[in-house]
């Protein structure tokens, strides 16, 4: 991804970039199941990522077979007080990496796809001035 973003004028986006196609995958490998298929570990999968960027964004895309929609947080951030609570009893079991996603992008979303499965998309505002 980096030889990507120098070659787009982007080089300060790489690591946000890469966070965010890191968790994307993550969460197509452990949570989607192709349509029709069972969930057995070694079955075959696709998932496909793609980038594009035009003159002020630049998109992520994550696909994968099943078609289930995505949760994606909403509301805001939960901040977390000192207690003498666990972390397990205050942090959710699952959104997390959605949600670091929806701080690093501009906008996060998600769509059917006409072939079957889903689309998972993040945009990244560029400005004039980051070019490095």
């Amino acid at each position: 991804m980096n030889p990507t973003m120098n070659d787009w004028g982007r080089p300060l986006l790489v690591e946000d970039a890469t966070l965010c196609v890191s968790e994307l995958v993550g969460n197509a490998v452990l949570h989607a199941t192709p349509d029709g298929s069972s969930a057995a570990f070694g079955s075959v999968r696709r998932i496909t990522v793609a980038f594009r960027a035009w003159p002020n964004w630049l998109f992520i895309e994550v696909a994968d077979e099943d078609s289930a929609p995505r949760t994606l947080p909403v509301g805001d951030p939960v901040e977390y007080v000192l207690t003498d609570l666990s972390s397990e009893g205050v942090l959710q079991d699952s959104g997390r990496g959605l949600h670091l996603i929806q701080c690093l992008a501009d906008a996060v979303w998600w769509t059917p796809r006409e072939v079957g499965g889903k689309s998972v998309f993040c945009r990244f505002g560029l400005e004039d001035g980051e070019n490095g």
